[in-house]
């Protein structure tokens, strides 16, 4: 979602235990068009039960938390 209609939100994605090749098995987290995630356009997650935590400073997604397990 864009960042600028979620002000002050956080959000958290978290992938399941299926993600079984590593590597070859990515998600990309996109930010909305003309906004960031901590500056960059995309976020890459490819590990089982990895995740994310962004909050919306109005303007970006900032990252708060990135775990990998």
């Amino acid at each position: 979602p864009n960042a600028a209609d979620l002000t002050f939100r956080n959000i958290r994605i978290v992938t399941d235990g299926t993600l079984d090749n590593g590597a070859a098995d990515k998600i990309n987290i996109t930010a909305a068009s003309g906004e960031t995630i901590d500056g960059q356009d995309i976020f890459e997650i490819s590990k089982r039960y990895e995740g994310i935590s962004v909050w919306s400073d109005g303007y970006e997604w900032r990252i708060i938390q990135a775990k990998a397990h």
